[in-house]
């Protein structure tokens, strides 16, 4: 592999959602080949169909880290203007020990189109992270 990262953010990523992924597990198979600690963060958790092999069909934003992940949380972030078909965003949160130091790691799946809406959760963004000990 060319890049060796320590951490590593993903978002929609698949588990046994559809066939665009043929319904793997991509979470568990990047862990996996990457030898990496794995934190999933499910937007959508859906029952199973007989494609998916009677898995629940799920999508999200992922973290994976060489490190040890302590700790995790998903916070939804506000959805403005639901008459727009488009899916749940999230910040995803991770504390993971680096070195035998403890910080917080997120990945912040903002909506892309309309800045009023992303201002509106970067302020939740910041809110939730704001009172967080530690780097």
């Amino acid at each position: 592999m060319a890049a060796d990262p320590d951490i590593v953010a993903l978002q929609e990523v698949d588990a046994h959602w559809s066939n665009r992924s043929e319904f793997d597990n991509q979470p568990e198979l990047l862990a996996e080949w990457l030898d990496m600690e794995l934190a999933f963060y499910r937007y959508y958790n859906r029952p199973p169909t007989e494609e998916s092999d009677g898995k629940r069909r799920q999508f999200g934003d992922v973290i994976l880290s060489k490190y040890p992940i302590l700790e995790t949380n998903g916070y939804p972030l506000p959805q403005e203007n639901k008459d727009k078909p488009y899916f749940d965003r999230l910040l995803a949160e991770a504390k993971i020990n680096i070195r035998d130091t403890p910080i917080w790691f997120y990945d912040a799946h903002l909506y892309a189109f309309e800045a009023d809406r992303r201002s509106i959760q970067i302020e939740k963004v910041l809110e939730i992270t704001q009172d967080r000990e530690g780097p």
